[in-house]
């Protein structure tokens, strides 16, 4: 029987699709094949494109169809195309977090287009590399996929590729605790993105200097470049490194003591306001939800029950809208929490019944997932 495909698991899956097939665009377009088209080429191009469309909702069907454009590549000498095939794959296996499948066939595309010399896609399939090994936990390997990507990148002119690639090696020396090398690689390319005015990459780079000064302790630095990756992520409109930043900011906000670490209440309450009027504005349900939640945090920590109900109560009222299981439960224990904390009793016991009540459905849900 197929595997049933839970609303988490497709996200998941479509996520992992996104990522993977956005990085065609890292350089620019793929290059442009100079070949006389016939049919057969048509037909196995033909036959990948239709596998992308599929994977979400027929992962099988999918499956064949690649498997097939390959049989029919390596019977014409398409390299082209059965690169594309096994790139594909990789995406496909990336996807589904089948990480040791998706770098078999990631390393089949990369030397199909190495000898094509087609170094945008060597530079997409190295970035791919170094996350598969980094959730395979082979962190050596990982840093030589990077640094060979931020390499191709700088021959080729690619600004925005390189300072890519060198956040990526930063972030996994911030992983191996090789705190002092990775603040001067961040540092480095935050000045180079602030020059060639790429304030998006800056921002990545300022959240990763952040993360940095928190591991050590120094959570009036770390403040500081959430900050200013704050700022530059509303300019940009960045909703996920908005999200991410915000969070820290929220967690530190209510664990810490704000006068010391240069957190700023105000500064802190307008960025979230700011976040939930660009989410609104794009209709990005999801990050809104997060966003309702961050804000009901920062009304507890001020001792704002009555607001921070409103907030959680909203939160339950989207994550219901959507069928957000996890959120629902997540919401209901800050609930019971806030209840808790106002000592409304009758209305803390209530959240706590609903809440145990939302957890044993997710429970039950994964349960029967598991059995399918």
């Amino acid at each position: 029987m197929q595997p049933v495909l839970t609303w988490t698991y497709r996200f998941f899956m479509l996520f992992g699709m996104l990522f993977a097939f956005s990085t065609y665009g890292q350089f620019g377009s793929i290059e442009k094949r100079k070949t006389t088209v016939d049919p057969e080429r048509l037909r196995i191009q033909t036959e990948i494109d239709s596998a992308k469309k599929l994977f979400t909702t027929d992962r099988i069907a999918a499956f064949e169809k690649v498997e097939a454009a390959i049989t029919a590549a390596v019977k014409s000498g398409y390299r082209p195309e059965l690169a594309e095939a096994y790139y594909t794959l990789g995406n496909f296996n990336f996807s589904m977090l089948e990480y040791n499948s998706a770098v078999l066939y990631f390393d089949r595309a990369l030397s199909i287009y190495k000898s094509l010399s087609s170094w945008e896609m060597v530079y997409n399939i190295q970035m791919l590399l170094g996350k598969s090994y980094i959730n395979l936990a082979e962190y050596n390997m990982a840093q030589t996929q990077f640094d060979e990507a931020a390499l191709i990148a700088l021959k080729g002119k690619r600004t925005e590729g390189n300072l890519k690639a060198r956040i990526a090696s930063a972030q996994l020396l911030i992983m191996k605790e090789n705190f002092d090398l990775a603040e001067e690689q961040l540092n480095a390319v935050r000045a180079e993105a602030q020059a060639a005015n790429l304030t998006e990459i800056a921002a990545e780079a300022e959240y990763e200097l952040g993360e940095i000064f928190e591991k050590r302790g120094d959570f009036y630095q770390a403040n500081s470049y959430f900050g200013y990756a704050q700022d530059n992520a509303l300019q940009t409109r960045n909703n996920p490194l908005l999200l991410k930043t915000n969070q820290r900011v929220v967690e530190n906000y209510t664990k810490t003591d704000n006068e010391n670490i240069g957190l700023d209440d105000q500064k802190l309450f307008n960025s979230l306001n700011l976040a939930e009027t660009v989410f609104l504005d794009e209709k990005d349900t999801v990050a809104l939800l997060e966003n309702t939640i961050q804000k009901a945090d920062y009304y507890a920590a001020q001792g704002e029950y009555n607001e921070a109900e409103q907030a959680l109560n909203n939160s339950l009222d989207l994550s219901e809208q959507y069928g957000d299981l996890d959120k629902q439960v997540t919401t209901q224990k800050k609930l019971y929490d806030i209840y808790a904390q106002s000592n409304q009793s009758k209305e803390a016991m209530e959240a706590y019944d609903n809440y145990q009540m939302l957890l044993d459905s997710a429970k039950r849900l994964k349960e029967a997932e598991k059995g399918q």
